[in-house]
This record gives C-alpha cells, sequence and structure tokens, in this order.
C-alpha cells in the first residue's frame, strides 16, 4: 500500500513537471517571436514614417 501511494505521488510529481516545464517553453518561445515580429514591424512603420513626413511636409508648404 504504502509502495503504491510512492508511485502515485512520484507519476503525479513527473506529470506536474513536465507539464510545467513545456508551459515554461511554450511561453518563452512565443514571447521571443512575438517580440520579433512587434520589432520587426515597428521598425518597418518606422522607417516607412520617416521616408514618408518629409514628402508630407514639402507638399504643406508652398
Amino acid at each position: 500500500m504504502i509502495e503504491r501511494s510512492w508511485t502515485i505521488a512520484l507519476m503525479t510529481a513527473l506529470l506536474l513537471g513536465a507539464l510545467a516545464t513545456t508551459l515554461f517553453t511554450s511561453y518563452v518561445v512565443t514571447c521571443k517571436a512575438l517580440g520579433k515580429e512587434i520589432s520587426k514591424n515597428t521598425l518597418t512603420l518606422t522607417s516607412d514614417n520617416i521616408y514618408s513626413d518629409p514628402l508630407s511636409h514639402q507638399e504643406s508648404h508652398p
């Protein structure tokens, strides 16, 4: 009976550890991918604004 309880406790601990590891790994990978995507899109939008702003200012001043 005691051996069965230890086996169940060990299996539960292993499963919870594996779940926690999977969740943490998924979180880290998602954060890195999202950060790269945001910086890529933000830099693209910033460079578009840099190139488009001087043209819009020139057109507004005769």
